[in-house]
């Protein structure tokens, strides 16, 4: 799953709506010890966070209230639910690339959501990648 030059950042939350969980690990992974402060993950993943806390509270009403109503509508109220979610993963990518601009580029980190499959599970999880650079080669 996971190769040597990425990081996965899975979701512990208690609600996961079409794989997307309502919190992440503020635990800084071991492989990033080196390469980013614990604040600077902590600031970021919190501000991730604040963002799921809002929108998979009111995703997840609608999705309540579809299920309630699918029988009544042939399955069209969870229409609502699967385009809250697109927009809720788009936030927070939108989140990421700045955050991106702001900091971890300029550290050689790439974050980004990644959709990674768990036994028969689906979860958007947070991918720090590491960026490779090339080294200048020029005349001596």
């Amino acid at each position: 799953m996971s190769q040597l030059n990425e990081v996965l950042v899975r979701g512990d939350g208690t609600i996961v709506l079409f794989g997307v969980p309502n919190h992440y690990r503020l635990d800084l992974p071991q492989k990033l010890t080196s390469r980013l402060a614990p604040e600077e993950f902590r600031f970021t993943v919190r501000r991730i966070n604040k963002l799921l806390d809002t929108e998979i509270i009111m995703n997840f009403l609608f999705f309540i209230m579809g299920c309630f109503l699918c029988p009544c509508t042939a399955g069209v109220t969870m229409a609502p639910v699967v385009l809250l979610n697109k927009r809720t993963r788009n936030r927070v990518r939108d989140l990421l690339k700045a955050e991106n601009g702001r900091l971890y580029h300029n550290l050689g980190l790439h974050w980004s959501l990644a959709k990674q499959n768990f036994d028969l599970n689906v979860e958007y999880c947070l991918q720090i990648e590491f960026i490779v650079k090339d080294p200048d080669i020029g005349p001596d």
